[in-house]
Order: structure tokens, then sequence, then C-alpha cells
């Protein structure tokens, strides 16, 4: 290999440990942070049998009640904002509404019940729909 192609490669070699300051001067500020919030109810009863041992029920219990009430509450907010910039007529906000109050009825009584798995995902799917149908009307010219 020749002596000029030997020296270029040992200059691009020793430059790359640079390259990462070079890139920082070009970024304003920290970078951005992704953070989700998801919480996890652990209850806890221990009880002691007649026995020498010990035993602990633990519950694990997903927080969806917090998931669902607070998308409908953004759809409402949505649907406000929605109508107050003349996106959707004021015929379509109040249908909007009323399908979201069924919904929280839907979320309240799913609460009443414990959570149920087959309650819990049809809620899922019609909040889905439902958050696809508001956004699908604000972006129809």
């Amino acid at each position: 290999m020749p002596t000029s192609l030997n020296i270029a490669a040992a200059l691009i070699l020793a430059a790359v440990p640079l390259v990462p300051c070079i890139a920082q001067e070009y970024i304003n500020g920290p970078l951005p942070v992704v953070e989700s919030q998801r919480s996890t109810v652990i209850q806890v009863n221990k009880t002691q049998p007649a026995s020498t041992g010990s035993t602990a029920v633990v519950l694990v219990q997903k927080g969806v009640q917090f998931d669902f009430k607070e998308r409908l509450s953004n759809l409402q907010t949505q649907i406000n904002n929605g109508l107050d910039k003349g996106w959707i007529k004021a015929g379509q906000a109040g249908a909007f509404s009323a399908e979201r109050d069924r919904l929280v009825s839907a979320t309240n009584d799913a609460e009443a019940n414990g959570w149920p798995k087959a309650q819990t995902d049809q809620l899922e799917k019609d909040v889905t729909a439902f958050s696809a149908s508001v956004t699908s009307a604000m972006s129809k010219p």
C-alpha cells in the first residue's frame, strides 16, 4: 500500500473519536426523553395459618381505569377544540360528546365490576375506534 494511503487511513482513524464531539456542537439543548406512564397496583395480604409457614397473596392489577378515563377526558378536550376552531360543527360535537359520555359510563361500569377482561377488551376497542372517528372528522375539509 502506498505511503500516502497509509497516512490518509491513519488520519481518518484518528478523526473517528472526534466525530461525537463535532456532532455535539450541532445539538441545541438536551435530547428529548420519551416517557410513558403505566401504573401497577400491588396489594399484599399476609395471613398466618395455623402452621409454622406464612402465605403471601399478591394481586397485580394494571392501571387501566386511569388510561380509559384519561383518554376520554383528552378526547373531550379535542372535541371542544375542534368545535372552537371550526373543524367540526355543533351537531358533530354533540354526537361525539354523547358517545364519550356513553364510554365514560361503560368505563365506570367496568370499574364497578372489577375490570373483567371481556369488558376491558371491548372498552379498548370502543375507545380506540371513537378516538379514530373524532380525529378523522376533524381532518376532513
